[in-house]
């Protein structure tokens, strides 16, 4: 808990820096949406994003790195020591978080890399299509859900939880009904014309 106290309040610290006269906020360079000032209007502003580029994406991105490493050694040296007394339970648990970590970790990567180097580039005054950084910035968006995604591919009983809801229950159910009517029609077909 007091881990994810520090990570928002990290985020608040960052996001709050513009407010306080170090760099500005104003209309990204798409104009559909409030974001840092990439064109520079203001003095300070290079120095903002250059911190903001080490702080807020390259600092995650080696602890994120780090925390692999060091996740894989205790694997590893637990995996060993349990030669001799194999808990398989326990060895699959292992396994799933660092299966669960690995991927938060990619698609961090994934999603927030576009966005970087574009705004990189941006700064230093290459011209991005429109339609290019909206898409970076939007797919960027997606780490506000990422880890519940990760969870929903890989953690089983994370899954279960899921299907037992009400709303993913009349989904499926919905689902099944669909899958019922096509395979009778299917059958229809069939039995009228003898043709599948």
């Amino acid at each position: 808990m007091a881990s994810l106290c520090c990570c928002y309040f990290y985020g608040i610290l960052w996001a709050s820096f513009p407010l306080l006269g170090w760099s500005k906020y104003e209309e990204d360079l798409d104009k559909k949406r409030c974001s840092l000032d990439w064109n520079l209007t203001k003095s300070n502003t290079f120095s903002y994003l250059m911190f903001a580029f080490i702080f807020c994406y390259k600092l995650p991105t080696t602890l994120l790195i780090w925390a692999l490493r060091v996740k894989h050694q205790t694997v590893d040296e637990h995996r060993r020591f349990r030669e001799n007394r194999p808990n398989q339970q326990i060895e699959i648990l292992e396994k799933a978080y660092l299966k669960v970590l690995l991927c938060s970790a990619i698609a961090y990567f994934i999603v927030w890399t576009p966005y970087s180097v574009v705004s990189l580039l941006s700064i230093f005054k290459v011209k991005i299509p429109s339609i290019i950084f909206t898409f970076c910035a939007l797919f960027a968006k997606l780490s506000a859900v990422l880890n519940a995604l990760v969870n929903c591919y890989i953690n089983k009983s994370f899954q279960a939880h899921l299907h037992d809801l009400r709303i993913f229950q009349c989904f499926l159910k919905g689902k099944r009904i669909e899958h019922k009517n096509i395979s009778w029609a299917e059958e229809t077909q069939v039995a009228e014309t003898g043709f599948t």
